[in-house]
């Protein structure tokens, strides 16, 4: 006679092992979440502390530089003064610098010859060089300096070329501005404000 003995085995994971793995999987996540969240502050904090000393830094180099004098021609000296207009009319005195190791971070300040000081952090990057350069070649070429020479007919068409270029451009209209109220009005058209120093 053979005896059949049936014996039900029931295999069952340890329950306190598998909490313990899944405490443990969730404490490498928090942790490692965590770090994440600290290194993103971390380099969130620097930037803006590298944003805030530029600004700090080169605010009060510009307004140290343009309040030295209220005289067009000694502005015009200064290195990095931006001059638009003529000394007989309204004018307006500018610098402007940024930093493209900090993304977009730029600071622009001016001043009329009515004495209002205008403020921007607008990212202009090369709209003034773009504008400058060739309003001084023209200039250049009509003064017949620094190697330039002006003749009627193979020059005109360089100039009016120029020209025609920079009526485009918001910087003109400062240029040829009839009173402070058109350097007002073209300069709160293109991202500036009106502060105190």
């Amino acid at each position: 006679m053979i005896e059949h003995i049936t014996t039900d085995h029931v295999t069952n994971a340890d329950p306190s092992g598998k909490k313990l793995r899944n405490s443990r999987a969730f404490a490498i996540l928090v942790f490692g979440f965590a770090l994440i969240v600290i290194a993103y502050l971390y380099s969130e904090y620097a930037f803006q502390m590298r944003i805030k000393n530029f600004y700090a830094h080169n605010e009060s180099w510009m307004i140290e530089t343009l309040s030295s004098t209220d005289s067009f021609d000694a502005l015009a000296a200064q290195d990095g003064v931006m001059m638009f207009g003529i000394p007989a009319g309204p004018w307006v005195a500018m610098m402007y610098t940024d930093s493209h190791g900090d993304p977009f971070a730029s600071i622009a300040i001016a001043r009329d010859s009515s004495g209002i000081w205008y403020y921007s952090e607008h990212h202009f990057c090369g709209a003034f060089s773009g504008y400058l350069g060739p309003r001084d070649s023209i200039r250049k070429v009509e003064a017949g300096i620094d190697g330039w020479s002006f003749d009627e007919e193979t020059d005109q068409e360089f100039i009016q070329d120029y020209q025609s270029a920079l009526k485009t451009k918001p910087w003109w209209n400062l240029d040829h501005a009839s009173s402070e109220s058109d350097i007002h009005e073209t300069l709160e058209a293109n991202y500036f404000v009106p502060f105190e120093p």
